[in-house]
This record gives structure tokens, sequence and C-alpha cells, in this order.
């Protein structure tokens, strides 16, 4: 897992595809609205990009990887 920081959490927020519509049709935001909102969120949330083997004899292992660090974010014991 990569820790991302600075710019790249905010351009991973923008990768939503379709996300960013829904919550502005539900938000009433304009575009603007949905930046700021972003920029609060990235600048405020710790961020990491999951790279995964392409091999799927290692995927198990990846996710388990995954499960660790949300583990250790939420304080869950396992």
């Amino acid at each position: 897992m990569i820790g991302l920081s600075g710019a790249e959490r905010f351009a991973r927020l923008q990768d939503t595809h379709d996300t960013d519509a829904f919550w502005r049709t539900a938000q009433g935001a304009d575009r603007a609205g949905l930046f700021a909102a972003q920029a609060g969120l990235a600048r405020s949330t710790a961020m990491w990009r999951l790279r995964r083997p392409r091999n799927l004899a290692q995927f198990g292992a990846s996710l388990d990887l995954a499960e660790s660090v949300v583990d250790q974010l939420t304080g869950a014991a396992r």
C-alpha cells in the first residue's frame, strides 16, 4: 500500500466518475461546492492506494494487507 499526500489525494477524489454528479445533485451544490468539499476531505483524510499484483494467486494477500491497514485505522483487532 502506498500512502498518498498533497495534490494526489485531491486527484484521487476526482477519480470517482459518477459520484460527484450524485453528490452535487443530493447536496444542491455546484462544481465550486464539490471542489471545496473534495479539497477539505483531501486535507483531513489519510489515503492510500492499493497496488494489487496481477497474479491471482496473490489476490488474497493483497486483501489481507488492505484489511490490516483498515484494522489499524479503526482500532479493530482480529
